[in-house]
């Protein structure tokens, strides 16, 4: 429940709760609840939705700079250099 809580207070005002309800994920007064983390299993389902989700476009992304390496003819980076460039970057 304090680590759902932190989040939360990491997350307030980035408008995660607005994106939650604009995906049609939950209503309003839920996903502002999970910001509070005022119910632990919405709160945590809410979080693994937002984690799968990053992971699907964190995947997406690198096929797309590994077909664009393979079209300019270079050698595609593996998965763990490339997120490591991009974490500093």
């Amino acid at each position: 429940m304090a680590a759902l809580r932190m989040a939360g207070s990491w997350l307030q005002g980035s408008r995660w709760a607005e994106t939650l309800v604009q995906a049609d994920i939950a209503s309003p007064g839920t996903a502002n609840s999970f910001i509070k983390a005022a119910h632990v299993t919405r709160t945590r389902r809410g979080h693994q939705i937002t984690a799968a989700t990053l992971n699907i476009l964190q995947h997406k992304a690198y096929g797309k700079c590994t077909e664009d390496a393979q079209s300019d003819g270079h050698e595609p980076l593996e998965f763990g250099v490339w997120c490591q460039q991009r974490a500093e970057c």
